[in-house]
Order: C-alpha cells, then structure tokens, then sequence
C-alpha cells in the first residue's frame, strides 16, 4: 500500500509538471506594434502594364514597385508570436495610407502564414496575404477594385490594379 501511494504521488507531481510545462510553452510571445506601422512603401511612379502584357491580359490597370518593411512584414508572417497592432498600407493612385486591420492569421502550407483582414480608410476593403520568408503574394477586394500583391524574387514585390469587369469568363 506504501509503494502505490508513492507511486501515485509522483504520478500526480509528474502530470502537474507536464500541465506547467505544456502551459509555458504553449504561450506564446507576443509582438505589439505601438501605433499603426507601414507594412509596404510604394516605390516610383505607378506605371502602365509592358504593351505585350497588356494585350494578353486586357484587365491589367496599371502596377506598381512596392517595398515591404521587414520589421512589419516579420512581424506579420511569424506564427511564433502572438501578433497585436494594426498596419498602413499604400495603394497605387491614393495619396493616402489605410488601416490594414489583422482579423486572422493561420499557418499555411510549407511554413507559410496566411493573413486575413480589412482596410479602412476612404475605401473599404478584404485583404488576404500569404506570406513565406520575404515573399508575399495576395489580393486586396474593394467593392469595384481589385490589387493583387506579386513577388517579383529576390525579395521584391509588385502592386497590380485589375479591372475584375475585364477578367476572362470561368
């Protein structure tokens, strides 16, 4: 009877240890942006889509050279901390920044992060981003625009309009 007491002692030590160890790990460090960051910088002058491209792809609108902030887009992609705080973006023609408000972050495919959120600020929007490592690709939904987000390689990225009236039939 000594011997299962003991032994039921350091069953119930052992599985409190496990409980406290299972709760630290679990908790995860969190990353809190002080005040809205920008995520990406628009870089030149927005520009027309390449006359060849344009003709194969008639719903091009125009594009733009984009930069993401690594501390941001850090921020944003790793799903080892616990992500708090709102980002600015950029969009091609605005002369202003909007609100990009994180709703969802999920884990993607081959360690990848997908976010989920909306843009306010003048026009009101969807976003969804799937961020790996430093590449990015997306889209950004208004209700009659639509941005695509394309990793161009060596960490660089480009901001497309797309006319959605012109997008071929499924």
């Amino acid at each position: 009877m000594r011997l299962f007491l003991q032994e039921s002692g350091i069953l119930i030590l052992a599985a409190v240890v496990l409980v406290l160890c299972g709760t630290g790990m679990s908790s995860r460090p969190m990353i809190d942006l002080p005040a809205p960051q920008p995520l990406w910088e628009l870089v030149g002058e927005p520009s027309l889509p390449d006359p060849a491209r344009a003709t194969q792809q008639p719903w091009l609108i125009r594009e733009q050279t984009i930069r993401f902030h690594e501390a941001s887009l850090r921020a944003l992609g790793d799903m080892s901390v616990s992500f708090l705080g709102n980002l600015l973006v950029m969009l091609i023609g605005s002369t202003s920044t909007h609100e990009l408000i994180v709703q969802s972050r999920t884990a993607g495919a081959l360690n990848s992060t997908i976010v989920q959120g909306i843009l306010q600020g003048g026009m009101v929007g969807d976003v969804t981003l799937v961020i790996k490592n430093t590449a990015v690709t997306g889209t950004i939904h208004f209700p009659r625009r639509v941005m695509k987000v394309e990793y161009l390689g060596d960490g660089n990225h480009r901001l497309v309009e797309l006319d959605p009236e012109k997008f071929p039939p499924d």
